[in-house]
């Protein structure tokens, strides 16, 4: 899809972040956009700023983890703009920080209902519509660095992105099979500056306990020193454009994929490497001490 100017585009998430600077980005394509996220305040906020740029856009409300929302959005796309040629399924949040064992049953479902659910919700609505179209399309799911490589302490974020990744690598196969003018990315950030860490996306830990604390600063620092979305998304549709599948937008982060399927190969444990690993434990407070 090298000229996107005309182009229908959805993007989910689109209120803030990511997800926001996607929708600019697209509207410097020349594309009509359809905004959604959950937050509807911001959402029209976010709804005025493209606009204003003199983007055809319009912005729906929607909950990305239940079929029905997407089913709303689906006939509000329709009804502005006739059809749909690119999906973005951007939505996601972290959780909190704790152990695997400690991790709450809505913190899992939670992470599993937008993170996972929420992109195969999309693909279920919106592909048999490109499809029946004919024309060419694009699908692209936002995964993560994290669907490649694990870190300690977010083990709902990363089994939900390590499922998008296996998710849009197995629909690439599908779509090839099946002769489709689909394409599809599998976008892999690295930390980006977002809200990710703020809010409900977030939550709190307990304050008493200076070791999750500690994690949650170091995701917080994390986030701080990377790149920017607008980063995220240039390189995103430029992937569109090129039909480029994998895009690791942070510089580095192929490298850790690179070590994680090295220590598979040779048959090793898992290692962070002592860098990363120093981020997790704080000076005065060993883990297992």
């Amino acid at each position: 899809m090298k000229n996107l100017s005309g182009k229908t585009a959805v993007i989910t998430g689109a209120a803030q972040g990511i997800g926001f600077a996607l929708a600019q980005q697209c509207a410097a394509e020349g594309m009509k956009i359809v905004m959604t996220d959950i937050a509807d305040d911001v959402l029209q906020i976010s709804l005025t700023a493209i606009t204003e740029t003199g983007a055809d856009a319009i912005a729906v409300k929607a909950d990305v983890s239940k079929l029905e929302d997407w089913e709303k959005l689906k006939k509000n796309t329709l009804e502005a703009f006739g059809s749909i040629d690119v999906l973005i399924n951007n939505a996601g949040i972290l959780g909190v920080p704790a152990t695997s064992w400690e991790q709450r049953q809505k913190d899992w479902d939670l992470a599993l209902g937008v993170n996972l659910h929420g992109v195969i919700n999309g693909i279920r609505t919106f592909i048999p519509l490109m499809r029946e179209s004919g024309d060419k399309g694009h699908i692209v799911n936002v995964a993560s660095v994290a669907g490649h490589v694990v870190q300690p302490f977010t083990a709902p974020y990363h089994v939900t992105k390590f499922g998008v990744t296996a998710l849009t690598e197995s629909l690439f196969h599908e779509l090839d099979i099946l002769g489709s003018n689909i394409g599809v990315t599998l976008v892999c950030p690295g930390f980006t500056k977002t809200n990710i860490l703020s809010g409900e996306n977030l939550p709190s830990v307990d304050e008493d306990d200076e070791q999750m604390k500690h994690i949650r600063t170091a995701f917080t620092g994390g986030v701080e020193g990377g790149i920017s979305a607008d980063a995220v998304a240039e390189q995103t549709v430029q992937a569109i454009k090129d039909n480029r599948f994998y895009v690791f937008t942070s510089p580095g982060t192929i490298d850790y994929a690179e070590k994680r399927f090295n220590h598979i190969v040779r048959g090793e444990q898992p290692d962070l490497g002592e860098a990363l690993r120093s981020r997790f434990v704080p000076e005065k407070t060993k883990i297992g001490e």
